[in-house]
């Protein structure tokens, strides 16, 4: 039975280096091919910097035997990894929160995975969550995220902060949106039980409330209302248009000329007739 094909390592830290050896060999080893050749084989299936790694040493060891550079390797990986971990471990007490929360969460989930690569799932999810929660303490909503993380299950913790965390991001976001909203909006108050909106459009008010734009209509329309009603009437003392009877000049005049007769008649002597009698 053939067995599969045997992948390519190129992990750099060397993780999951002895499962690859095995599948090697159980490919390779038992075809009974001499160790300088089992060794070209093996380089062959390195890439990045495992194969540098291999490249670099010693060519007693690249044509040896075949378990003495296994052995190399796997020593050169440690020393990487180990470098790679102390890395990553400052990195990760380096890390401040600067952005949003799914950008921190995803460089925290890297680093942790790197200076903790021993650790299990939940020993990695209570180490984030602890790690998230300290870069929110100024947060108003610190105490509900740090009850959270007390009382989340086993290997929950993290995932339940970080949900949570992200939800009131979003809802500050949304309350921030509708905030610039409203503040684009008139502006109006109650003062008297009327509602008064303010536009900029509106005329301006004079010193006593009114609107200069009002008054000047205001004194125009009974000018022009009165206007409107002359034209319209019409005397019956002289049946000409634009005034009425009591207005009438005819009438005035008339007038004039009685109440200049009656006190001449008043002053004229009373006539006496006399008759006389004849006997």
């Amino acid at each position: 039975m053939a067995l599969p094909e045997v992948e390519t390592f190129k992990d750099a830290q060397g993780k999951n280096f002895d499962e690859f050896i095995m599948k090697f060999k159980m490919k390779y080893q038992n075809l009974r091919l001499r160790n300088n050749l089992l060794n070209q084989l093996l380089i062959s299936k390195l890439e990045g910097y495992p194969k540098a790694v291999a490249q670099a040493l010693p060519k007693i060891l690249r044509e040896g035997n075949f378990d003495d550079l296994v052995e190399a390797l796997r020593s050169k990986f440690k020393c990487n990894d180990s470098a790679v971990q102390m890395k990553a471990y400052m990195d990760l007490k380096r890390l401040r929160k600067t952005g949003d929360v799914t950008r921190y969460c995803l460089e925290l989930e890297r680093l942790t995975r790197d200076a903790y690569p021993d650790a299990s799932e939940e020993e990695l999810s209570r180490t984030r969550a602890g790690e998230l929660v300290s870069q929110l303490t100024d947060w108003p909503e610190y105490l509900q995220l740090y009850t959270t993380m007390e009382i989340a299950p086993k290997g929950l913790a993290y995932e339940m902060v970080k949900t949570m965390a992200q939800r009131c991001e979003r809802s500050k976001e949304v309350a921030a949106i509708m905030r610039n909203a409203s503040e684009g909006r008139p502006r109006s108050r109650q003062e008297g039980g009327k509602r008064m909106a303010y536009h900029n459009d509106k005329p301006r008010c004079s010193q006593d409330g009114s609107s200069t734009t009002e008054n000047t209509n205001n004194k125009e329309e009974p000018q022009k209302k009165t206007d409107k009603q002359k034209s319209v009437m019409k005397c019956y003392n002289c049946n000409k248009p634009g005034h009425l009877k009591k207005d009438c000049m005819l009438s005035k005049k008339r007038n004039t000329m009685e109440n200049v007769r009656k006190p001449q008649q008043q002053s004229e002597p009373a006539k006496m007739f006399t008759a006389s009698l004849k006997k």
